[in-house]
């Protein structure tokens, strides 16, 4: 078959060795695992290990040796066991991750409280293990960024730079060193480290954090404390404070301040800040019935007030649906002064997520309803996930059989097309294709699905080369995302305008150019980008959102760990029909998505054989 979309490759293979080069220079990850006498590091990992294979092939790509003998080498186990010096699983996935070779120290299960670890951190450390620098024959422009973003860091270190560069030492009577071979250099970590720990915080800004969260006790769980602390320090982002604070501080918190009424830290006779040990809850409370009713009626209140409409040319005496209502921006704020049991941004992302996909004049009659037969009214369920949206009418209408069913019929469709001209469908690009009768029927998405094993996560590289967390404005390139894109403040904000465009429109099979358009202009997603995204997804509309909150949060791209999310790992095992594999799919995907996944696929490889 003929590659007609020569514009997502950007640079030729000569250049690639390059990159390749470049990135192996920047650190040798095959040899993490190896001690100074240039022999590998053992580890024991205990059957009792849910992930115990995933861990070993961690440790034996990146030149580690696991051992069988329960008396040899670094005892790895989440459980703690009084005859044995145990080390957290997430060393080694951390390590990985970042690609250093962290303080050992730091993970022992007597000193070190530590949670599961994330899919994102497993997925991020399993990434590195299979994408190790592997030259390919087509990479994505933002590889070529990676090497110019590397080489400015080499020749410009930052002072978090500085900080967290495995050659620095610190001297202390009490470390104990950890020593490694790494890229043919000696590498030595302290295990006490009193200036700058592992992810560049000094022991002052632990203080601080903690003191903060002290004053504050209610809000400990909230995105916007941290985000507090990080203007406060300006060194760090608020989500890695918030990281930093959930991972290695709570357990020190110890005491919090008692808090008046009025929100001033309570004081004794002496004007001193009382403490206590019982902490209060978090302001993230269970919405109730009664709670999504409260809202509902706010919103159908607003309504009948004639508030202005997205569409101009909608009369407000007309407006009926409540996606169509562009609230005033104190609607939210009334509603949380009225109400406090739940913060403004809660009732802000119950009425965009649950809200309006269930149907506020649904909820406000099925309540009533419910009250009338004597019946105790249920809150808003299942419309998180996988469920989010399911009632609405967007394409597949939620329901993945229905999604097969129209899947069936775009091969056929497909099946005659080529029949009549394949030439003329081959030859013809995304952008002059004529207008399909099905989301998938474009004739370049069947190279779409397998462009973005050539478009890996370049940010990710960049930001585990110097535990970092990936940084948006470094991994949105212009072939993803149009300025519009970072006009949305705070940037994670573009997952709601995302799941309003998704949601306020019925996106039949047919209208897959309409949904590609809407998202371009509305949420300044190129319109390329936003058809790998539904490939993706396989059009289940439903997953967007999530989609786009994961790579945000990761810059994987596609993101994994996501039931409906197909990675090109993924459809590897697909197409293989391995059946020793198929069952990992079956437990990421389940079996109907894989149905769904071969026919849509089906046609696309019988052209290529």
């Amino acid at each position: 078959m003929t590659d007609n979309h020569s514009d997502f490759v950007t640079s030729s293979k000569d250049d690639n060795s390059n990159i390749d080069n470049a990135l192996l220079e920047q650190q040798n990850v095959s040899t993490l695992f190896i001690g100074n006498d240039e022999s590998p590091l053992v580890f024991y990992i205990s059957s009792n290990e849910t992930d115990r294979d995933t861990l070993i092939s961690l440790v034996e790509q990146h030149g580690g040796r696991v051992t069988e003998n329960v008396n040899e080498g670094y005892y790895i186990s989440k459980f703690n066991e009084s005859s044995k010096e145990v080390i957290d699983p997430r060393f080694i996935y951390e390590s990985v991750e970042k690609k250093s070779f962290l303080p050992i120290s730091q993970y022992r299960i007597s000193t070190y409280v530590a949670p599961e670890p994330s899919t994102a951190t497993v997925a991020v450390a399993v990434a590195n293990a299979d994408n190790n620098d592997r030259p390919t024959d087509n990479q994505s422009h933002g590889v070529e960024q990676l090497v110019d973003y590397l080489k400015e860091k080499q020749e410009k270190p930052t002072i978090s730079d500085q900080q967290q560069s495995p050659t620095s030492e610190v001297s202390s009577s009490t470390a104990i060193p950890t020593s490694v071979q790494t890229a043919g250099r000696s590498y030595r970590s302290n295990a006490s480290n009193a200036a700058v720990n592992k992810n560049g915080f000094t022991d002052e800004e632990d203080e601080i954090i903690l003191e903060t969260v002290r004053e504050n006790p209610s809000r400990r769980s909230t995105h916007k404390l941290f985000q507090e602390i990080a203007e406060k320090l300006g060194k760090h982002t608020g989500n890695s404070i918030r990281y930093r604070f959930r991972t290695h501080l709570s357990p020190r918190l110890e005491y919090v301040y008692i808090i008046n009424p009025d929100g001033s830290i309570a004081l004794d006779s002496d004007g001193k800040r009382i403490t206590t040990t019982q902490f209060p809850g978090t302001l993230k409370t269970k919405f109730t019935a009664l709670d999504d009713y409260t809202l509902c009626k706010a919103v159908r209140e607003a309504l009948s007030k004639k508030i202005p409409v997205r569409n101009a040319d909608i009369n407000p005496d007309q407006v009926s649906n409540p996606t169509d209502v562009l609230l005033p921006g104190k609607f939210f704020d009334f509603l949380a002064e009225d109400h406090k049991n739940h913060t403004r941004a809660a009732w802000r992302d119950r009425f965009r997520k649950f809200a309006v996909p269930y149907g506020i004049d649904r909820f406000i009659q099925e309540y009533e309803l419910a009250l009338e037969e004597g019946k105790e009214p249920v809150e808003i369920k299942n419309f998180t996930g996988k469920n989010l949206y399911k009632s609405t009418k967007s394409f597949l209408r939620g329901e993945i059989d229905d999604g097969y069913g129209r899947l069936s019929q775009k091969n056929q469709h497909k099946r005659a097309k080529k029949a009549i001209d394949q030439q003329s469908q081959e030859s013809t690009p995304l952008q002059q294709s004529e207008p399909s009768n099905n989301l998938f029927d474009h004739p370049a998405l069947s190279q779409l699905g397998y462009t973005q094993s050539q478009q890996q996560t370049a940010e990710s590289a960049v930001a585990n080369a110097f535990g970092q967390l990936p940084n948006p404005l470094d991994f949105l390139t212009d072939d993803l995302v149009t300025a519009k894109f970072f006009q949305f403040d705070p940037i994670s904000s573009v997952v709601d305008v995302v799941t309003d465009i998704i949601t306020k429109k019925d996106y039949s099979s047919g209208d897959a150019e309409g949904l590609i358009n809407d998202l371009y202009e509305g949420a300044g997603i190129q319109k390329k980008f936003g058809t790998f995204i539904i490939t993706a997804v396989c059009g289940d509309l439903i997953l967007i959102p999530k989609y786009m909150k994961r790579f945000l949060e990761t810059a994987e791209n596609p993101p994994s760990g996501i039931e409906g999310v197909w990675t090109p790992y993924d459809d590897e095992i697909l197409m293989s029909n391995d059946l020793s594999r198929m069952e990992e799919l079956r437990i990421k995907h389940g079996d109907r998505r894989i149905e769904i996944r071969k026919n849509f696929f089906s046609e696309d490889y019988a052209g290529e054989e």
